[in-house]
């Protein structure tokens, strides 16, 4: 099924139930059986309450349990053949193996352009200039960013990739000297 992009409709849907995949203008989604299109489907606006878990797309998950482990020093919760679960702070993760890993961003060196889709963990100011000193003195790949985030001022951002490319952000806890606010 094709449906056309339209005034009322942003999305131009695909679907294939055999193979059942949807294409949503760029995005691939899984599609389910009673599955409603976006257009002309009713609203539905849920009320959500944070997140259970996000999911990692490893290659190799001995080797990305390592790094998330004693490079991040993240805690391992639970694991079985193909899935680590790991925890940072209060907040979960789930480290999954698949066999067909595509790094999301593209091929490089740690830049702007290479880590925009990434995973944030937060680090106190002490934590983050201890990891970028290692990361120096290393000649480990990172990606000291100089840019003001308007969503989340007051922070310093520092980017490497994880063993399968996968981008990593170490962000500061909210800095009143460089959000601007008074001390």
């Amino acid at each position: 099924m094709l449906r056309e992009r339209g005034d009322s409709c942003p999305f131009v849907i695909v679907s294939r139930e055999r193979s059942g995949v949807c294409c949503v203008a760029r995005n691939v989604l899984p599609v389910f059986r009673h599955h409603h299109h976006f257009c002309g489907a009713p609203t539905l606006k849920l009320t959500t309450h944070g997140f259970l878990h996000i999911t990692i797309s490893v290659s190799d998950l001995p080797q990305a349990e390592a790094f998330y482990h004693d490079l991040l020093g993240c805690e391992i919760v639970n694991r079985n053949p193909i899935m680590t679960f790991m925890k940072t702070g209060d907040d979960y993760f789930v480290l999954t193996k698949l066999a067909n890993h595509v790094r999301p961003n593209p091929p490089g060196s740690a830049a702007e352009s290479t880590t925009l889709f990434h995973h944030a963990f937060l680090v106190d100011d002490a934590e983050f200039d201890r990891a970028l000193a290692h990361f120096r003195e290393n000649g480990i790949d990172h990606y000291l960013s100089d840019f003001v985030h308007r969503s989340f001022p007051g922070r310093r951002h520092l980017y490497i990739f994880d063993p399968d490319g996968n981008s990593v952000e170490l962000v500061t806890m909210i800095s009143a000297e460089l959000a601007g606010a008074p001390a």
